[in-house]
């Protein structure tokens, strides 16, 4: 929970403040690996209520790496009640665009 706050900052913001950071800090940027990007998309995704897999959805649509624990994540969050109708529009692009086509 506490990294879903990230979330309301764009994407590229939050890498941004980041690797401003490590580089203050003289840290290497590759530190950034270990970042849990999986995990907080994934958390937010499969969050009971809408506002989180929003704001998630916005973070893939803006060039978030995805992985196949996300787009699992992105199934879940299809499957909640709670999702809108716009949300669940948007997770569909998004699987559609990792998926290769046949």
């Amino acid at each position: 929970m506490p990294l879903l706050p990230l979330l309301e900052l764009s994407y590229v913001d939050v890498e941004e403040l980041i690797c401003g950071g490590l580089k203050r800090h003289k840290i290497d940027i590759r530190v950034m690996d270990s970042f849990p990007y999986e995990y907080l998309l994934c958390c937010a995704l499969t969050w009971p209520t809408d506002y989180w897999t929003s704001l998630a959805l916005s973070w893939l649509e803006e060039g978030c790496p995805t992985t196949k624990e996300i787009l699992a994540c992105l199934e879940v969050a299809l499957e909640k009640d709670s999702l809108s109708q716009k949300n669940k529009h948007l997770a569909r692009k998004i699987m559609r665009a990792q998926r290769p086509t046949e």
